[in-house]
């Protein structure tokens, strides 16, 4: 997860430093960033598929699909890591947990939340 995380870190600066400590300031909230959940997807693997369910305002379950590299359990905390890793431009803290794993449809579901 620890390795995840420098790999948001480090698209969190590339991509989005400027935008991140601006919109903190002006409290953005993270679902700007949930709505770029798929296109960094798309742009990183060929096939699957991420989407975010808002359960509440500060609280969200994440799921990504139809990938094999989903049965390896250090990619799934990978992908943890960089969630957290991005989520750090506009939340102080997150907080990020697996829900489930179901290795026949290649899925995982995560409960994310903020403050």
């Amino acid at each position: 997860m620890a390795l995840g995380r420098q790999t948001g870190n480090g698209l969190r600066h590339h991509l989005t430093r400027a935008v991140g400590v601006l919109s903190r300031g002006v409290g953005v909230s993270p679902w700007l960033v949930f709505e770029q959940f798929d296109r960094f997807w798309a742009r990183s693997f060929k096939g699957g598929g991420v989407s975010v369910v808002k359960h509440g305002p500060k609280e969200a379950e994440i799921v990504y699909a139809k990938c094999a590299l989903l049965q390896s359990p250090y990619f799934r905390s990978a992908l943890r890591g960089v969630a957290l890793g991005l989520l750090e431009i506009v939340t102080r803290r997150s907080f990020m947990s697996e829900v489930s794993f179901t290795a026949t449809r290649h899925e995982a579901r995560y409960r994310l939340s903020w403050v």
